[in-house]
């Protein structure tokens, strides 16, 4: 596989300097830059496309959420958000990020973290559709069958889990799915 062309955006210089120093390590991973801010993102990537992006949510000028905005969907790398802040972690999944790194984070959740944005870009290389891959258990590690355990349900400002042996079956809905639960159904 080519080197993955990575891009690290925060505007902390000692964690983008901690997350260089762990892309580092690897063989398969090429850091094309560092951006201090989002709009220094906007810029690079679009110069210079990267495959992967570790972005942090909270910066000066343009969020996380808005470099993702500015971007069209074609020129969006494959994203992992790094912040301090677990509260934006449901948008960042409905931003299409492969994984979400919280702050003060292990090496061995970095390397996870890592390992599924590989997997999917070498799954969308390969031109295959990945609906999904290994799930983190509570602990930072995968799970045990490699496979989706839960969806995670947002309605009324409420974040609730539902189990997948408790769906009966998925409907889709235009860009959304209905999840049938018995009599219930979760869009």
């Amino acid at each position: 596989m080519d080197r993955i062309r990575t891009l690290i955006v925060d505007d902390e210089k000692p964690a983008r300097r901690r997350l260089a120093e762990l892309l580092g390590r690897e063989q398969n991973i090429e850091v094309i830059g560092e951006a201090r801010d989002g709009r220094e993102a906007v810029d690079l990537i679009r110069a210079q496309p990267p495959d992967l992006m570790f972005l942090d949510i909270q910066m000066p000028d343009l969020d996380g959420f808005a470099v993702i905005a500015a971007l069209e969907p074609e020129q969006q790398p494959v994203t992992v958000f790094v912040t301090a802040y677990d509260r934006y972690a449901i948008q960042a999944f409905e931003a299409r990020a492969v994984d979400y790194l919280l702050k003060p984070f292990s090496d061995q959740r970095f390397e996870g973290a890592l390992r599924r944005a590989c997997q999917f870009l070498r799954s969308r290389r390969a031109g295959d559709v990945q609906v999904a891959g290994p799930i983190p258990d509570e602990r930072g590690g995968e799970s045990k069958t490699g496979f989706l355990e839960r969806f995670v349900l947002k309605a009324a400002g409420r974040v609730t889990f539902l189990g997948v042996e408790d769906v009966d079956w998925i409907e889709a809905s235009g860009v959304y799915v209905n999840l049938h639960v018995g009599p219930r159904s979760h869009l």
